[in-house]
């Protein structure tokens, strides 16, 4: 009489084949995990940066087309305020001579925007951390000698954002500085009437017969 074989799974086996299963699935989605958290970082710093070189770029064009003496500024929240040359219609590469807007920048942490009065505002981040716009600070010998440098506006930005999906924070800072070339070009004719006016009464000393005190 022919003994019947029968095949299957023990009990035991069962129990090994369960245990490493789950160890493959468990290390799958931990692999998967990271990655997920990578993407979500790598992501969010991409994003900082975009807004960084939007924020940037948009105050180091609107500073350089500001109008001598307009720019106000207040910190804690900051606010700036100034009026600039807008861009000629008929060549966009130069500034009008006679057409002037009103802009205002308002920081309230985390959103950053930037109005032209009378007309649109712009929301340029929602990540904004902090932001510091200073004009340079000058030595009581520099603001005598060299006033002009009194129009470079230095600018501190931090961005911040919680990765998603993560409670991790990144960040990303950048620093860089503006000058307001109307300013600049306004106070460099300063000093340099300033000079002209000293070498021509140098010259007028010069041009008399006898002798002078002038020098002394």
């Amino acid at each position: 009489m022919n003994k019947i074989r029968k095949s299957g799974m023990t009990l035991v086996e069962l129990m090994v084949a369960t245990v490493l299963a789950a160890m493959v699935i468990g290390a799958a989605m931990n692999i998967w995990s990271y990655a997920r958290r990578h993407i979500s970082r790598t992501t969010t710093r991409q994003i900082l940066q975009m807004d960084a070189q939007r924020i940037l770029t948009q105050l180091k064009a609107d500073m350089k087309a500001a109008r001598a003496e307009t720019f106000k500024s207040t910190e804690d929240p900051l606010t700036l305020e100034f009026k600039r040359y807008v861009v000629d219609e008929k060549d966009n590469t130069k500034l009008s001579a006679d057409k002037i807007e009103e802009i205002r920048y308002v920081f309230a942490r985390p959103i950053l925007r930037r109005q032209v009065a009378g007309s649109y505002q712009k929301t340029l981040s929602t990540n904004v951390d902090n932001i510091k716009v200073k004009r340079k600070e000058l030595t009581e010998a520099q603001r005598k000698d060299d006033s002009y440098l009194e129009a470079r506006v230095d600018i501190a930005l931090d961005l911040m954002a919680k990765a998603p999906g993560t409670d991790i924070e990144e960040r990303f800072s950048q620093h860089t500085s503006a000058v307001i070339r109307d300013e600049f070009y306004s106070l460099a004719n300063k000093e340099r009437e300033e000079v002209l006016t000293i070498a021509s009464k140098v010259a007028e000393e010069l041009d008399k017969p006898t002798d002078s005190s002038f020098f002394n």
